[in-house]
């Protein structure tokens, strides 16, 4: 049995970019778990310790910065990374004031993705 390198919360309201996130975490070594949106995230986080969360951005009910604010408040230490299909230079200097590590736009290029995971880790 492999060592798991870390526990990734996936939060995205797209099923397929979800999954698709999820296999190629799980394949590189990650225990990936995923959320719909930020209110399902913050439910999981309850009983998942996850030392990161990939959240989209946009999503129904609570997005992406308002999942960030959350998390911030209640788990200060975990690695917040914001994916988009919407970058723009607001949003992204709101993120990084509010704490994300990163922020990466759609389609996510995987071997940078898993990269930056591993740099994090290291910090």
């Amino acid at each position: 049995m492999r060592k798991v390198k870390a526990r990734v919360l996936v939060v995205d309201d797209e099923p397929a970019q979800r999954e698709m996130l999820k296999n190629i975490l799980n394949v590189e070594g990650y225990e990936t778990f995923t959320a719909a949106d930020g209110d399902d995230a913050l439910k999981i986080l309850e009983n998942v310790k996850a030392q990161i969360i990939l959240s989209d951005l946009k999503m129904p009910r609570m997005d992406g910065l308002q999942l960030l604010s959350a998390v911030r408040g209640k788990y200060p230490d975990t690695i917040f990374i914001i994916m988009t299909a919407h970058p723009s230079y607001e949003t992204r200097a709101e993120a990084l004031d509010k704490g994300a590590r990163l922020y990466l736009a759609k389609p996510i290029d995987v071997e940078e993705l898993c990269r930056h995971l591993s740099e994090a880790l290291e910090l």
